[in-house]
């Protein structure tokens, strides 16, 4: 039904650094983080969540921002590979 997702202090750091300036006025990261998040051990601060949470967590900071332009729905219908060189 779904998968987990194990997140250590550095991945929490990279995440931070990632969505610098992008709307963390509006959707707290650490605050979604801490409410939905296991932790995996008292001495390493590392997470346990379901990877869909921190999806949505990360897409309410996007839709929040106006420094940041995504595109939803995308598909593709062909690729064509071709070797240059």
């Amino acid at each position: 039904q779904g998968s987990t997702l194990g997140l250590a202090p550095n991945g929490r750091v990279a995440l931070r650094e990632l969505i610098a300036g992008a709307a963390t006025d509006v959707v707290d990261l650490n605050a979604l983080l801490q409410e939905n998040g296991v932790p995996t051990s008292s001495e390493h601060d590392g997470l346990m969540l379901g990877w869909w949470q921190l999806r949505d967590g990360l897409l309410d900071i996007l839709r929040a921002s106006d420094q940041i332009t995504f595109h939803l729905g995308y598909v593709l219908q062909s690729m064509e590979d071709t070797e240059e060189g």
